[in-house]
């Protein structure tokens, strides 16, 4: 008998043990971390051997004198040797911090996989948008005892409510986002349009925004369009979905007078299919459709065709500044703030750094996390990557947001809004952004929303509590 037992206590194991190894090479659609939808492509990459590789667990407590802790981020490796030299020099001495830069378009991917293998890094960084997705799985270590009160006050309300969920912290903010305008000063010239607003209050409406493009629209003689006005809603054109596109186009629609979702985030119904909202799909379909001043499809990989003149206004976050200050210096460009309608929000993005519940140095972790997002950490980290800050400490000590364009992009966060606060925001987002295109495309504004708000529907009930 205890002979029967004990073979079966043996098998049992062995099948627990192929179970675990088998969920470690799922899809990460398939747990119950939710999952923003990820391309065929990315699902793949981020299951092939050279993916699985880069995967490392957290370590165990060291046997010699320093700790080690894995950082997976989204930062490149310059900017993550930057980090290594200008800000964590001390700390490195105590810590064996091994810092992983990850692909931004395999990130979500990437980490989801770890976490439902039990095999995530011991801190990594977190779209702030779905902090609270990672906090509903149990993927992310409450924070709490290592806060103080009075320090988590000196955020701004959007990063706080993209830091915690439930009542509970679960990340720290490394930035938040501001978006603004750009415009091509040369294709402005040429067009004969000098009103351009250097101040929020003074932000052009809609309206003119369509006319500016309309301007802007450039045909040859055979009637093909060699230069676009603007992408009304932000950097990507629709023949993108990602996250990217949704965290712009939910401006489109709340500054428009409509909404998504209902302030409790529990249904989408009469809301996102309001008369309001319909009118706000419509219109953003008419700048591709029936002006014809936007571009269906990305005119280029990299600055979706501003940077070589065949696009003449986008809108992008601030930091978009640095990027065309390097990469491509012989443009004229400017920035204005953002289009105004019934409401006039700014953005609120960004992303956080959390600690994995199963993180077997949990206070090494955040003593990493302190040295970038504590006061000091948190005002070099934005200076270096020119970055907005989420503390407001931070937003008054940085002399150069006071200068334009910084200072635009500063009062635009006056009244910034957050994307939906939720675990279900995951799923949400990719079925807005699906929607979106659509509309873009043509498809039946009204048809869509509806379906888009069963679809909407039928997630968030997934995570009603």
């Amino acid at each position: 008998m205890i002979r029967n037992y004990r073979k079966y206590r043996m098998s049992l194991l062995l099948l627990i043990t192929a179970i675990v190894w088998a969920m470690t090479g799922c899809s990460s659609k398939d747990n119950k971390t939710g999952g923003a939808s990820a391309s065929p492509a990315a699902t793949q990459a981020a299951s092939s051997p050279s993916a699985a590789a880069s995967v490392k667990p957290s370590a165990a407590p060291s046997t010699g004198a320093k700790t080690k802790v894995t950082y997976w981020t989204i930062r490149t490796q310059d900017q993550v040797d930057l980090i290594k030299s200008k800000m964590l020099g001390e700390l490195l001495k105590e810590i064996d911090l091994d810092i992983v830069p990850v692909p931004a378009a395999d990130y979500e991917n990437k980490l989801r996989i770890a976490i439902s293998g039990g095999n995530a890094p011991d801190m990594f960084d977190v779209d702030g948008v779905y902090t609270s997705n990672y906090a509903y799985s149990g993927a992310l270590l409450a924070l709490d005892k290592y806060w103080d009160k009075a320090d988590y006050d000196d955020y701004v309300q959007p990063a706080k409510d993209k830091t915690g969920y439930n009542g509970k912290i679960y990340a720290a903010s490394l930035h938040d986002s501001s978006l603004v305008l750009y415009y091509n000063k040369d294709l402005f010239a040429k067009a004969g349009i000098t009103n351009v607003p250097t101040k929020v209050s003074d932000a052009w409406t809609y309206a003119q925004f369509l006319d500016a493009a309309k301007k802007l629209t450039v045909t040859d003689a055979s009637g093909k369009i060699t230069q676009y006005g603007a992408i009304p809603d932000g950097w990507l054109a629709p023949d993108n979905s990602t996250e990217g596109a949704s965290f712009t186009r939910f401006l489109w629609v709340w500054n428009h007078g409509g909404e998504v979702l209902d302030p409790q985030n529990k249904t989408a119904n009469g809301y996102l299919n309001s008369d309001k909202t319909l009118a706000a799909l419509q219109e953003y379909q008419d700048f591709y459709q029936k002006y014809k001043v936007s571009p269906l499809e990305a005119i280029t990989k990299d600055q979706s065709g501003f940077e070589n003149g065949k696009l003449a206004m986008y809108i992008s976050n601030i930091g978009t500044t640095a990027t065309l200050n390097t990469k491509y210096p012989d443009i004229k460009y400017g920035v204005m703030p953002l289009p105004k309608g019934e409401k006039q929000y700014g953005s609120s993005g960004g992303w956080n750094v959390g600690i994995y519940a199963k993180s077997k140095n949990p206070d090494a972790a955040w003593k990493v996390i302190n040295a970038i997002t504590g006061k000091a950490g948190h005002k070099q980290f934005t200076e270096l990557f020119n970055f907005i800050p989420s503390r407001k400490s931070t937003l008054e000590a940085r002399t150069d947001l006071a200068q334009y364009p910084l200072s635009m992009a500063k009062e635009e966060m006056n009244n910034a809004r957050a994307r939906p606060v939720t675990p279900a925001y995951a799923e949400v987002s990719p079925i807005f952004a699906e929607m979106m295109s659509s509309i873009a495309y043509g498809g039946n504004v009204k048809d869509l929303a509806n379906k888009a708000v069963d679809n909407i529907d039928k997630a968030l009930k997934k995570y009603a509590q």
